[in-house]
């Protein structure tokens, strides 16, 4: 980065031929290129595609594969501990098991082993957790080991980018990935819970670096109309993993006693994908002359991105960025605490920090992890209830898809304010009918639902997204790594305490657990209505130096 101060100071880039053109001292003013220059090339679209499917797929599937074949998930729980406890599914002891023990101590262990052993209706399952505390605690650890893996690892992003790169990391972290798969695919063989939770904590560790570094590298490689557009593939490829994963634990599917443990193995394609085809892209052109200096290499990059030689302008308005940042004393790379000194980062911080905890205390995650059980609640049949998951995702899917369009001629904060303001309203009345159902008015069981899927199409059309794009936007080259390190704690801090804790409040307060997500969407979107500015169409540069304007 020392080495790039001294080049912008020169105003210097290189041509294909090696030779040299000159910026004009003078000119600061950040140029963008035409419209019909700014086209999605194949190139791009490969290099889009293979690194969201490759990153965030694996997202949305390690969250939801044990949403469809959850309730068989747990009765291999409750196996693996009767056989640990010397009992077998489905029997009691004997008499002459038990015939020395003391009366007390018989009836104890005769409990304990019907707790864990005895058969239970399927018109039951549903009640399984709420009548074992033991049971209900694991089996919230299984659902929160991936948001704990996630906020271990996601400290260290800044590391891996400033070391490798985002190419680099992206492909290290691949392997990390495989690793929790084989642990968790294995868990059966072992008879091991405790396998499968420490094979979901190391896909957490995957994901935590992999949720910032992935748009991270979408955004800096993307010309600034399509921007927006790019910017929710990883999204669509988040949803599509969940849905996939959905449709796989279907009964008819992959979601038998027998099956379920291959939905786990199925995790590793993507990570193939990765290996196969990551090695032939190249790193961030931003990257390359920002950070790393190397200007030839940087101008290849973006020749390859654009499908033309004709990438002088935008060097050029990269090398703008480098400028503002000398100008404004963030040439080097900005750590954590160096984010926090700085009164305009931290201001930008404090924006994204809100409209990403929002974004996870909308009650999003455990929406998405026990949908099936809550359409169980909401007093639908188990099939009903599955077939309601895949619509569920198939909707977010759809929503996303659309939020593609809509991204850069809505913009991102109509789409941000709107969608959180509906969402809410989704909350509220998801609580208010599955009440009134409870008192025996069956139709609003379906209302209820309704809501559930309004939500879904609501959330995805924006505010699932484009917290992640703004964070990519609002902060300059040298602080985005930090920034996405801090944004990603704000995400998986909650994200793991929902998913452990909801399962433990829904069965205390029950439906009246999402007025809880809807007041903070309420006092979220007062926030974000007076501090987020639009960002659609502008050059990164222009962003901050707006945002500086709006905050000095």
């Amino acid at each position: 980065m020392a080495d790039f101060t001294s080049s912008v100071s020169h105003g210097l880039l290189p041509h294909d031929n090696g030779h040299s053109m000159g910026v004009p001292s003078g000119d600061r003013k950040i140029k963008t290129l035409p419209a019909s220059k700014e086209r999605l090339t194949w190139q791009l679209l490969f290099v889009v595609v293979a690194v969201s499917f490759g990153t965030w797929f694996p997202i949305g599937y390690s969250y939801a594969v044990t949403n469809a074949p959850q309730a068989i998930i747990i009765n291999w729980v409750r196996s693996v501990k009767c056989f640990r406890l010397g009992g077998s599914p489905t029997l009691l002891p004997s008499s002459n098991e038990t015939e020395d023990l003391s009366e007390k101590h018989q009836a104890d262990q005769d409990f304990t082993r019907k707790l864990w052993c005895e058969t239970v209706p399927e018109n039951e399952e549903h009640l399984l957790l709420a009548e074992n505390t033991e049971l209900n605690t694991i089996w919230a650890i299984v659902g929160a080991a991936i948001a704990g893996g996630a906020f271990v690892s996601l400290w260290s992003t800044n590391w891996w980018l400033g070391r490798f790169g985002s190419k680099n990391t992206m492909l290290i972290n691949n392997g990390i990935g495989i690793v929790g798969t084989l642990l968790a695919s294995l868990c059966v063989e072992a008879a091991s819970y405790e396998m499968l939770i420490i094979g979901r904590f190391i896909w957490g560790l995957n994901i935590g670096i992999a949720v910032s570094v992935a748009p991270l590298y979408v955004t800096e490689i993307s010309p600034t109309s399509l921007r927006g557009a790019t910017g929710t593939f990883p999204g669509i490829c988040l949803v599509s993993g969940s849905f996939v994963a959905i449709v796989l634990g279907l009964p008819q599917l992959l979601g038998t006693v027998e099956l379920w443990p291959v939905i786990a193995w199925l995790r590793g394609v993507p990570a193939i994908i990765i290996f196969l085809t990551l090695p032939f892209c190249p790193e961030s052109p931003r990257y390359l002359l920002l950070i790393k200096n190397r200007k030839i290499a940087a101008r290849r990059a973006l020749a390859f991105f654009r499908g033309t030689q004709n990438v002088d302008d935008e060097l050029r308005t990269i090398q703008q960025e480098g400028e503002a940042m000398v100008a404004n004393g963030l040439s080097k790379p900005v750590s954590i605490f160096g984010l926090l000194q700085d009164s305009f980062l931290r201001r930008v911080m404090a924006i994204t920090t809100v409209v990403i905890l929002c974004n996870q205390l909308s009650g999003i995650s455990p929406i998405t992890v026990y949908t099936t059980a809550i359409f169980a609640n909401i007093g639908l049949g188990k099939l009903e209830s599955l077939y309601g998951t895949v619509g569920f995702f198939l909707l977010q899917i759809l929503a996303v898809l659309a939020s593609m369009l809509l991204m850069e001629r809505a913009g991102r904060r109509l789409l941000l304010i709107g969608g959180f303001s509906c969402t809410a309203l989704c909350l509220f009345g998801m609580t208010l009918f599955t009440a009134i159902g409870k008192m025996g008015y069956l139709w609003s069981n379906y209302v209820s639902m309704v809501c559930a899927m309004i939500f879904i199409v609501v959330f995805n059309l924006g505010p699932a997204f484009i917290p992640w794009v703004l964070v990519s936007e609002m902060f300059p080259q040298s602080a985005r790594g930090s920034a996405m390190t801090l944004v990603s704690a704000g995400c998986h801090l909650p994200n793991v305490s929902m998913t452990f804790l909801f399962p433990i409040v829904d069965a205390l307060i029950g439906e009246y657990t999402f007025l809880i997500f809807g007041g903070i969407l309420v006092a979220g979107t007062v926030y974000m209505y007076f501090n987020v500015i639009e960002t659609k169409g502008k050059p990164l540069d222009s962003i901050q130096a707006e945002l500086r304007q709006r905050f000095s």
